[in-house]
């Protein structure tokens, strides 16, 4: 089981790596927007990990654009900075679960394990 992750943070890479290995996962990291679309696109991934702050994108429109790539992909988001406003509008796109970011080990654990769980019904994206 794979895990796409598209940051350039030192620490929530670190994070998610250390969530990935106590998961037996193995976890693929972007580092740019670029990246972390071309692998969304050409491999198979059981969740998708992305901090908002990648691309010079508005948060909305880098959702956007990762369910035009792959629509049914759980998304984790990382974003530093939210509005209760931008917090649904996210929600609304698509976001499956919104951290803080760097986030902490306990945010992406659970956020992961609760992709995992849904997963179990439905067939890899």
């Amino acid at each position: 089981m794979h895990i796409l992750l598209g940051t350039k943070n030192e620490m929530t890479r670190r994070v998610c790596q250390e969530v990935a290995a106590g998961l037996s996962m193995r976890l693929c990291i972007a580092e740019t927007l670029e990246d972390f679309l071309l692998n969304l696109q050409e491999h198979t991934f059981l969740t998708a990990i992305i901090d908002l702050a990648l691309g010079h994108v508005e948060p909305i429109k880098v959702v956007q654009l990762i369910h035009r790539t792959r629509p049914k992909i759980p998304l984790i988001a990382l974003i530093q900075k939210m509005d209760k406003n931008t917090g649904g509008q996210l929600y609304t796109v698509g976001v499956n679960y919104l951290c803080h970011s760097p986030p902490s080990f306990e945010m992406i654990y659970s956020a992961v394990t609760a992709t995992l769980n849904s997963c179990q019904r439905i067939k890899h994206y």
